[in-house]
C-alpha cells in the first residue's frame, strides 16, 4: 500500500547562524545561572518534590498524596530577556552559552495531533518546528545551572493539543513548557514592493484563473498559512523521587510509571473540580499485573479510549483508564474508588528472546502489534474490551537480528495501511496483514556513512505526518531529521472498488495512474514508465488544503477526483486538465466526509458543509461552483462510504446504520438521486464507522426484470468491518419478515473486488471467441481479495452465496490461492485481459508478471506462467 519515493527532505538547525544570533538561555525556573554556586534546585512557590514510599514499605501503605504543583508566577516568553533571572540581556550572557548545539544528536521527536507542529530536543535544548513549511519556530537552550541541577534531556512529551510541552531529565525531572501560538500574526511574511509586476509574474506562472494572493506564489503545498508565531514559556519543574520508567502525555493529564517502587502516577494539567491534582496506584496492588514488575513503555490510543503497557518481564497488556466515579456509586457497586486502571495480559513471552519490547495500537483494524526483542512482530485483534484479544498474525523480519540490532520504534501510519519498524540498524515496511514492503537493508553502510545518510542505517524514531504522504525520522547519532515521500495506494484513503481495479498511486503532489489495462497484452508487459500517467496535483489548490486525503478515478479510467482538507478537484486523462473551485470562500465552505465516486462523467461527493450532511453531483463538464452542482441530497447523518453499483445504483452508508438505496434518473438535461430503499442493519453491525467496504450482488432476475425499489429485499450485501469479508444473506423469518444470516468468509482481507460492477477492458477478442477460449462466463461473476499474503479468488460468487445462506449450512468452497512475492496491484480478469501487468510494486529489483490461463472444462483450474523482465 506504501511505497517510498524519491530522496527524503532533511532538517536541521542552521549552524552558519546559530552562534551569532540572540539565542536566550532557560534557566528553568532557577535563582541563579552560576552554575558553580547553584545550592540543591528548590521547588518554585513552595511545590513539594513528588515523594513514593520506600520499596519494603510499598504493599503495607498507602499510595503517598503529591501535593498540587501550582503553576509558576511571572512566566514570560523565551524569546527576549525574560528567562534570565535578572532581566539581563543577551549581550550580558557568556557567548558560549547563547549558542545552539547544533551537531548534538536528535534524541526524541514528538508531533502534534494536528501534524502542523513538532519538537525534538538533544541533550541540551529543545527546538519547535512547523511541518509546512518546515521551519523553526522556537529554540530553547537549557543553562548550564539547569543542566547540572536537573540532568540533560533524555526524552520529550508533548500535550496532543501543542500546549504544553515536558521534558524528561536524566535526574528523574520533568521540566514543563507552555506554547502559546498567535493565530492571527505571520513571520517570514514577503513583501513585493511593485505589486503589478508581481501579479503579472504571478499570472504567468501559475495562469490567469489562480486566486493566489501575491504573498502566496512563493509558498508550497501546504504552506498557505505562513509561519505562525509561537511563544514558549517555562512552565514549572516536577521532580519525581521514585524515578521515571516511562511517561506519556494526555489530553487532561500526564501519565508516570515510576521505578521504586512500580507504580503508575496521573498528574492533572489543571486540578479538579475537587482541588486535587494526582492520583497515585501501585503495580503490586493491580491484581492483573504480575509482581515484581515494573513498566518500562507505555503507549495510548484516543480513538480506541486503549493503552498498552510493557512491563520489565516482557510481557504486554492492553490497559484502560477507569473513569473516576462518585464515592456513592464505587461503594453501591463494590468498586474500590482508588483503582485507577483495569487491564489484560495478552502477550506472554516464551522465552528472553521474544520479550515485548515495543507497543503500537492500529485503531482502523483493532490490532495492537507487538515488536519482540528478536526482531518478530506479533500482531493481536482486538475484539473487545474485555480481554478477547487473540493472535492475527506475525511479520518476521526477512534478516537476522544480527543485520537488523534491537528494536528502537514501531509506528502505524495515520490510516493504518502500513506498519514502520525502525530498528538499531535499519528500517523496513508491512502492510497491516503482514505482507513485506520496503526496507533499508540493501543499503551499503559505509557509502551511506560517506554520503551522510543515516536514514538508511540506523532509527531512532520516526513519526507519520500529512496523513501519511510522508514520515519524519531521526537517525541514531545524528542531528538532522529526514522527511520521507511515500506514494500510497488511492483505497487507503477511499476505499472504492473502481481504486482496486484500476491502481491508482497517490504522492504527497501528484497522482499516478496505471495505464496497462488499454493495452495489447505485448505491451503492458513491458516495464517502461510510459505505462503509467503522472499528473500534478494543481499548486494552487495544494497550497491551503495539503495534504490530499482522498483519490478516486471513475470505473473506466477516464476521470479522476481528489480531495484534501477542504473543497476538491478533479482531472480529465484524456485532456490533462484539472478543474479547480475559482472562488476560495466556496472551496473552503466544506470538506469531503465519507468518500467519492464517479458515475459515467459525474462525481458524486459526500460532503459535510456548517454540520450539515450531504451528496452533491457535479460534472465533469462544467464549472466547480455552487451554482453548477446537478443535485444535492440532505441527509441526516454523517456518510460512511458511498459506492456506485450496477448500472445506476448508488450505495450510501452512514453513522445511523442505515444503507441507502439511490437510483441516478435523467432530468431535462440534467441528473438527479431518487431514494427507493433502505436497509437497517440494527443489531448486525456493531460499529458502522468500522465498515470501510461495501457492495452487493442481486440476482441476475432483479437485475434484469426487478423492480429497483425490490432490490434491497433481495440482495446480499458483502461488508468489509476491519479485516473480515462479511456476507448478509436476506431471508424471510416466521412473521415474514426480512433478516439476514450473516456470514464471515475470509479473514485479514486487506481488499477485495467484485467482477460484476467492473466494465471491461482491453476487449481484444469478439464474444464467440472470448467465449471459446475462456468459457461462458470469462470470469464475469468472480470475487477477488488480498488476505496479505496471498490472491485469492471465487471464481464464481454464486457458489458462495449457495453456501452462506442459513438453511444450507454448507461450507464455503474453497478459493483458488495464488501466492505472490511481491505487493501487488489487482488488475483481476476480464475478457482478453491479463492480469497482474505493470510494474511489480515491491521489494525486489525486478518485475514479475504473472499470467493465468482459464481452462474451459474447469473454472476452478488455473495454470501459472511466470515471465520475469529485468528493471
Amino acid at each position: 500500500m506504501y511505497w517510498p519515493i524519491g530522496t527524503p527532505r532533511v532538517y536541521a538547525t542552521s549552524s552558519s547562524r546559530a552562534s551569532d544570533s540572540n539565542i536566550y538561555v532557560s534557566y528553568d525556573g532557577l535563582q541563579s545561572h552560576s552554575g558553580s554556586s547553584l545550592a540543591s534546585p528548590q521547588p518554585e512557590s513552595g511545590a513539594q518534590p513528588l515523594k513514593s514510599p520506600s520499596p519494603e514499605d510499598a504493599d503495607d501503605v498507602q499510595p503517598p498524596p503529591t501535593p498540587m504543583t501550582p503553576a509558576t508566577p511571572a512566566v514570560k516568553p523565551v524569546e527576549r530577556y525574560e528567562f534570565f533571572p535578572d532581566g539581563g540581556a543577551a549581550k550580558d550572557q557568556p557567548a558560549e552559552d547563547r549558542r545552539v548545539p547544533v551537531k548534538d544528536p536528535v534524541l526524541a521527536l514528538r508531533i502534534a495531533r494536528t501534524g502542523q507542529m513538532f519538537a525534538v530536543i538533544t541533550a541540551t535544548s529543545i527546538t519547535l518546528w512547523q511541518t509546512k513549511p518546515a521551519v523553526v519556530l522556537a529554540v530553547v537552550v537549557r543553562s548550564d545551572s539547569s543542566l547540572e541541577s536537573y540532568g540533560i534531556n533524555v526524552d520529550l512529551l508533548l500535550r496532543p493539543d501543542s500546549a504544553i510541552l515536558v521534558v524528561h531529565t536524566s535526574k528523574g525531572y520533568l521540566i514543563t513548557y507552555s506554547i502559546a501560538t498567535d493565530g492571527e500574526s505571520r513571520v517570514y511574511k514577503p513583501h513585493f514592493p511593485n505589486y503589478h509586476n508581481v501579479q503579472k509574474r504571478k499570472q504567468s506562472l501559475i495562469g490567469p484563473q489562480s486566486h493566489l494572493r501575491p504573498d502566496q506564489i512563493l509558498w508550497g503545498p501546504g504552506e498557505g498559512g505562513g509561519v505562525r508565531d509561537v511563544s514558549v514559556r517555562f512552565r514549572m519543574v516536577i521532580k519525581v523521587d521514585a524515578g521515571i520508567e516511562s511517561a506519556i502525555a494526555l489530553d487532561d493529564e500526564l501519565v508516570v510509571a515510576t521505578r521504586k517502587p512500580a507504580a503508575v502516577q496521573c498528574i492533572r494539567w489543571t486540578p479538579d473540580s475537587s482541588g486535587n491534582q494526582t492520583r497515585t496506584e501501585i503495580l503490586s496492588r493491580m491484581g492483573w499485573v504480575e509482581k515484581k514488575a515494573s513498566i518500562v513503555e507505555m503507549t495510548h490510543d484516543r480513538p480506541m479510549n486503549l493503552a498498552t503497557w510493557i512491563t520489565s518481564d516482557g510481557r504486554a497488556y492492553a490497559v484502560q483508564r477507569l473513569q473516576r466515579k462518585s464515592t456513592n456509586e464505587d461503594e453501591a457497586e463494590g468498586v474500590d474508588a482508588k483503582r485507577l486502571f483495569n487491564g489484560h495480559c495478552f502477550y506472554t513471552p516464551p522465552d528472553s528472546r521474544g520479550r515485548a519490547v515495543r507497543a503500537v495500537i492500529n485503531a482502523r483494524f483493532s490490532l495492537i502489534a507487538i515488536g519482540c526483542a528478536d526482531g518478530t512482530i506479533h500482531v493481536y485483534s482486538v475484539r473487545d474490551y474485555a480481554g478477547n484479544i487473540v493472535l492475527s498474525h506475525t511479520h518476521r523480519m526477512p534478516f537476522s537480528t544480527a543485520t537488523a540490532g534491537v528494536f528502537t520504534t514501531l509506528t502505524y501510519s495515520p490510516d493504518g495501511y502500513c506498519l514502520f519498524a525502525g530498528f538499531e540498524k535499519g528500517w523496513c515496511t508491512w502492510s497491516m496483514f503482514g505482507k513485506l514492503g520496503s526496507h533499508s537493508f540493501g543499503a551499503e553502510p559505509s557509502v551511506a556513512s560517506i554520503n551522510g545518510e543515516q536514514w538508511l542505517t540506523g532509527i531512532r524514531g520516526a513519526v507519520w505526518t500529512g496523513g501519511g504522504s510522508e514520515i519524519l525520522l531521526l537517525g541514531r547519532r545524528h542531528e538532522a531529521i529526514w522527511s520521507l515521500e511515500m506514494a500510497k495506494n488511492a483505497i487507503t484513503g477511499c476505499y472504492n472498488e473502481a481504486n482496486v481495479f484500476r491502481t491508482v498511486l497517490q504522492t504527497p503532489t501528484s497522482v499516478m495512474i496505471y495505464r496497462g489495462y488499454d493495452l495489447p497484452d505485448s505491451t503492458s508487459i513491458s516495464a517502461e514508465p510510459f505505462l503509467w500517467h503522472t499528473s500534478r496535483i494543481p499548486s494552487t489548490y495544494l497550497l491551503n488544503q495539503w495534504p490530499i486525503r482522498q483519490t478516486v478515478i471513475s470505473p473506466d479510467g477516464r476521470y479522476v477526483a481528489v480531495a484534501g482538507r477542504r473543497g476538491l478537484a478533479h482531472y480529465s486523462v484524456n485532456s490533462g486538465r484539472w478543474k479547480t473551485f475559482t472562488d476560495e470562500a466556496m472551496e473552503n465552505s466544506f470538506s469531503v466526509r465519507g468518500g467519492m465516486c464517479w458515475y459515467q462523467h459525474i462525481l458524486v461527493a459526500a460532503i459535510e458543509d456548517n454540520r450539515t450532511f450531504e451528496l452533491r453531483l457535479y460534472s465533469r463538464e462544467a464549472a466547480l461552483d455552487n451554482s453548477h452542482v446537478l443535485h444535492t441530497e440532505r441527509l441526516p447523518a454523517p456518510v460512511v462510504l458511498i459506492a456506485a453499483s450496477g448500472e445506476d445504483s448508488l450505495l450510501v452508508y452512514t453513522y445511523e446504520n442505515l444503507l441507502y438505496h439511490y437510483i441516478f434518473v435523467p432530468t431535462g438535461g440534467s441528473i438527479r438521486l431518487v431514494q427507493v430503499g433502505q436497509i437497517a442493519f440494527h443489531g448486525i453491525v456493531r460499529s458502522p464507522a468500522r465498515v470501510r467496504g461495501l457492495s452487493w450482488i442481486l440476482p441476475d432476475s432483479q437485475i434484469s426484470d426487478g423492480d429497483p425499489s425490490q432490490d434491497v429485499a433481495v440482495a446480499s450485501v458483502l461488508f468489509l468491518v476491519d479485516g473480515k469479508l462479511v456476507l448478509l444473506s436476506p431471508s424471510m423469518n416466521e412473521d415474514g419478515q426480512l433478516k439476514y444470516d450473516m456470514r464471515i468468509i475470509a479473514q485479514n482481507v486487506e481488499y477485495h473486488v467484485s467482477m460484476r460492477d467492473q466494465p471491461p477492458i482491453n476487449i481484444s477478442h469478439s464474444p464467440e471467441e472470448s467465449q471459446l477460449r475462456y468459457g461462458p462466463l470469462a470470469l464475469r461473476d468472480s470475487l477477488w481479495l488480498f488476505d496479505g499474503m496471498e490472491i485469492k479468488a471465487w471464481a464464481d460468487i454464486h457458489d458462495v452465496l449457495t453456501a452462506a445462506t442459513g438453511d444450507s449450512g454448507r461450507e464455503l468452497p474453497p478459493p483458488v490461492s495464488i501466492d505472490v512475492d511481491f505487493y501487488p496491484p489487482v488488475y483481476p480478469f476480464r475478457e482478453g485481459h491479463c492480469p497482474w501487468r505493470g510494474i511489480g510494486l515491491g521489494t525486489a529489483a525486478r518485475c514479475e508478471l504473472f499470467l493465468f490461463s482459464l481452462c474451459h472444462q474447469d473454472a476452478s483450474r488455473f495454470t501459472r506462467h511466470t515471465t520475469v523482465l529485468s528493471l
